[in-house]
């Protein structure tokens, strides 16, 4: 070959190096111009792809030589992050926490089971630009695909094999999209990641109350919509209760004002506690009912009948009419022509007769003005009481001078009187004055009873001084008991200052037959009373020594009935008693003073002698 064409052809060859070079060069330049990728070294064989602790292992035979750049693909975004977001690193909040208190019964509790934790997304693992000869893939990319390629520019997409188990430990740099820290640490369920300080140690525990920041300071801020209000309305269907022990302590300012609380919903329907207890009683309830349980419920126990009594068997109680346990003999009672049962004055003309105590409510301690008599029902004996105010009284309807017994009986529950005439057919006079005619007595249980019927219990006797009247003076006693009899004084006296009388018949003092003056007279319904008497007298005979007697008459102006009598006068004057004791018997009687005086001179009787020194006279005993 000549020199000549050799040198042509270097040159040409030089030319075409250099054209290929300069071409290499354009080519360089415009894949730089387009953007092409500069794909980082990979770090290790695996890298984290999706989820969390998923691991990406390539085939054995990717990492050849020339296989040096992987990219990884994931759903559609190269560099998407997975996961949950925020730092976790930075200081807890209230938000952070999923079970926050938004009431006061859970404030200050922290033992929510969803409490957020979230994980740092995997870093990234490739660039943010897609380089084109990933776009100009045979296939079509799909999720959990990486591309790779050698110096040949030539790559596909590979399917890595995914292990769920394998985790990722130690400490993945920043640099590699990591955050520097170990995150190894393990908890419990619900547990959290803690850092006790600024590029301190993360650890793994529970999250309580207090370490929460920012913690708001009022209830409110807690989102409490339950907050304690100023006052509150509590109805009668909402019961209050206080817990914490015996007793509770309500808030300053706090009060609990409640109403009426009916007995449907736990209250009494009532404000004060008598009204509460009427409320609460079953049934209607009258004076003297009872409540009992029955075994299921509290039932109304109605009152018994007069003069029962509570008995009880091995089941239940019941109301019961007994027969030994009440003294028939119970009596406390006395009838009297005033409310006192032992008049201290004379009680004359007195339309309405009285069945009182036997005592005043003032003689004795503690006296309770009540007296107590039995009176039989038909069935047994019952006790009843009456007032000394006197409200068991009876308005007299009487014929004049006749004799009356009196009678008690049991009137529902209250002492009734009555009165029976002795003789009904007795003409003027008083034919009756000393027998029952019309009216009679029995014994019932011993106690003495009206003759057919014994539920009218004898009281006593007594006398009409006039039409509808009865007396009880110093000169009759009318009214006689034969319960609870006292002793009482009758007198006659006579104010006349003197009298001659000397004749050997007995007459009644003075010729006088008025009562009080010369006689007394009184009832006595069994004619059991002992009577004494005494006659006190002052006799003169100016002539010589002289036989006189003063008597005694029993129903007589003219019989002297006097045991203790007689004396002997003169001149000079001398006291002649008369005694009576003895039992004149049934009905009315009239004690009488008598005289007698042998026939010789003058016998000369005194009244008063015209002074305050001499009173002659006669005192009569009863009992009535």
């Amino acid at each position: 070959m000549s020199p000549h064409k050799h040198e042509r052809t270097s040159d040409f060859r030089d030319w075409i190096i250099t054209a290929f070079g300069v071409l290499l060069l354009l080519i360089t330049a415009s894949a730089t111009l387009i953007g092409a990728p500069t794909l980082p070294e990979p770090v290790s064989r695996t890298v984290m792809v999706g989820g969390s602790n998923s691991v990406v292992t390539f085939p054995t035979n990717f990492w050849a030589a020339n296989q040096d750049r992987v990219l990884v693909y994931y759903t559609n975004v190269i560099d998407a992050p997975v996961g949950g977001t925020g730092d976790m690193l930075a200081a807890n909040n209230l938000s952070d926490v999923d079970d926050a208190p938004t009431a006061r019964t859970n404030l200050g509790t922290d033992n929510a089971t969803n409490l957020t934790t979230g994980y740092i997304p995997p870093g990234r693992y490739a660039t943010n630009t897609v380089s084109p000869w990933a776009l100009m893939a045979t296939n079509s990319p799909s999720a959990g695909k990486v591309y790779g390629f050698d110096s040949g520019i030539t790559g596909g997409w590979y399917t890595p094999s995914i292990s769920l188990t394998a985790n990722v430990t130690g400490i993945l740099p920043k640099a590699n999209g990591g955050v520097g820290i170990d995150l190894t640490a393990t908890g419990g369920a619900g547990h959290v990641l803690q850092q006790g300080s600024s590029g301190g140690t993360i650890t793994v525990g529970s999250l309580s109350f207090a370490d929460i920041a920012s913690k708001p300071t009022t209830l409110s801020g807690y989102g409490i919509t339950d907050a304690v209000p100023s006052s509150r309305t509590i109805t009668a269907t909402s019961p209050l209760t206080i817990g914490g022990g015996s007793s509770a302590d309500l808030s300053a300012n706090r009060t609990i004002a409640l109403g009426t609380v009916s007995i449907a919903n736990g209250g009494t329907g009532a404000t004060t506690q008598q009204t509460a207890l009427n409320n609460l009683m079953p049934g209607s309830p009258v004076t003297g009912d009872l409540s009992m349980y029955n075994g299921s419920n509290w039932v109304r126990f109605a009152r018994g009948s007069d003069g029962q009594v509570l008995g009880s068997t091995s089941t239940t109680i019941s109301w019961t009419t007994p027969t030994t346990s009440i003294d028939p003999l119970t009596m406390g009672c006395r009838i009297s022509a005033s409310t006192d049962p032992v008049p201290a004055t004379d009680q004359v003309g007195a339309g309405t007769l009285y069945l009182v105590p036997a005592a005043k409510p003032t003689s004795y301690a503690g006296g309770s003005g009540a007296g107590r008599i039995a009176l039989y029902s038909g069935g047994g004996w019952v006790i009843r009481t009456v007032s000394a105010s006197g409200t068991t009284n009876l308005t007299l309807s009487l014929t004049a001078s006749r004799n009356f017994d009196v009678f008690a009986y049991d009137n529902s529950g209250t002492v009734a009187i009555e009165v029976a005439q002795w003789d009904t057919t007795g003409g003027a006079g008083g034919t009756d004055s000393q027998t029952r005619v019309s009216v009679s007595l029995t014994w019932q249980d011993g106690v003495l009873v009206k003759n057919g019927d014994a539920t009218r219990r004898f009281l006593g006797t007594i006398r009409s001084s006039g039409t509808n009247t009865v007396e009880d003076s110093t000169s009759r006693s009318y009214v006689w008991n034969t319960d609870n009899q006292v002793e009482k004084v009758l007198r006659a006296t006579d104010t006349t200052d003197n009298w001659d009388y000397t004749v050997a018949t007995y007459r009644e003092a003075n010729g006088s037959s008025t009562v009080g003056t010369s006689r007394v007279e009184y009832i006595d319904g069994l004619g059991r009373g002992l009577v004494r008497a005494r006659v006190h007298s002052i006799v003169y005979n100016a002539s010589s020594l002289t036989t006189v007697a003063s008597g005694i008459g029993i129903d007589s102006s003219s019989t002297n009935s006097a045991q203790l009598y007689g004396g002997f006068v003169s001149s000079n004057g001398a006291v002649v008693p008369a005694d009576y004791s003895g039992y004149p018997g049934l009905g009315l009687h009239s004690i009488r003073r008598l005289e007698i005086s042998n026939a010789v001179g003058t016998t000369n009787w005194r009244g008063d002698s015209g002074s305050t020194i001499h009173q002659t006279g006669m005192h009569v005993y009863i009992m009535r």
